[in-house]
């Protein structure tokens, strides 16, 4: 604990009516969250925390309340404030009937678990108080206060919560790709003015289906051979390797 909040545990509960409490202006200052007590008023009857109206957009991942301590009003007139760490209500409390300028102080437990609140409170006059409350979609946070007297009341966070999003998810393809990607294409450039035919022509039968010209490119089946018959893939036909060029 602080050594600046040591004092506030060790005074009185209460103070005369009329007096200012000089731990009043401190705990203001540290900015502690209202605590919701439910200490010797009248019962209120729990309400429970307002359903979802609209989904946020877009979702949390977690929700963040940007100062060091939560304030609270209470549905009797009483204002609360504890100290919170992250997702951690631990350290001083303190609560208030309001405009009396009395505070009780004590400490508290708890946590919040995703949107659920869950806090214990005990107090210098004795009293323990316990928190049930959520995060509604509108980040305000409500729930019901229970002391060890029975005394059950609703209360709210006078501060909204910031929701941190969730991070996107990784984009995923539309379908699986089958085709495989396309081999390497061979090809050749025609170093002298040919024939081209449709075949071999070792037995002179082969007939010429075409002519290929010096600096044409084409596709061929595999590397020519300047002793060889080259197989071309475009145009289809077949040359002599000597007057292509293997690229």
């Amino acid at each position: 604990m602080p050594k600046s909040l040591q004092p506030m545990i060790r005074d009185s509960a209460t103070i005369p009516p009329g007096q200012e409490h000089p731990r009043l202006k401190l705990l203001a200052a540290n900015g502690f969250t209202v605590a919701l007590l439910a200490a010797a008023f009248p019962l209120a009857s729990p309400a429970a925390h307002a359903l979802p109206q609209f989904p946020l957009a877009p979702a949390c991942s977690s929700y963040s309340y940007n100062s060091p301590a939560m304030e609270v009003a209470q549905d009797n007139n009483v204002t609360v404030v504890v100290d919170k760490s992250g997702d951690f209500f631990s350290g001083n409390a303190g609560y208030t009937q309001n405009g009396s300028g009395v505070w009780t102080n004590g400490t508290a437990v708890g946590r919040i678990s995703g949107r659920n609140i869950t806090v214990d409170f005990k107090w210098n006059n004795g009293l323990t108080t316990h928190w049930d409350g959520y995060i509604d979609d509108d980040l305000t946070a409500r729930g019901t206060a229970k002391n060890s007297e029975g005394a059950v009341n609703t209360w709210s966070s006078k501060a909204k919560f910031d929701c941190v999003p969730a991070a996107a998810p990784p984009a995923q393809s539309s379908g699986p790709v089958n085709d495989p990607p396309p081999l390497d294409e061979l090809t050749a450039t025609v170093n002298a003015d040919t024939d081209l035919y449709d075949k071999a022509n070792d037995d002179g039968d082969a007939v010429v289906i075409g002519q290929l010209n010096v600096g044409q490119v084409v596709k061929v089946q595999s590397a020519c051979s300047p002793n060889a018959w080259c197989f071309l893939v475009e145009p289809k036909g077949a040359a002599w390797g000597r007057d292509l060029t293997n690229n």
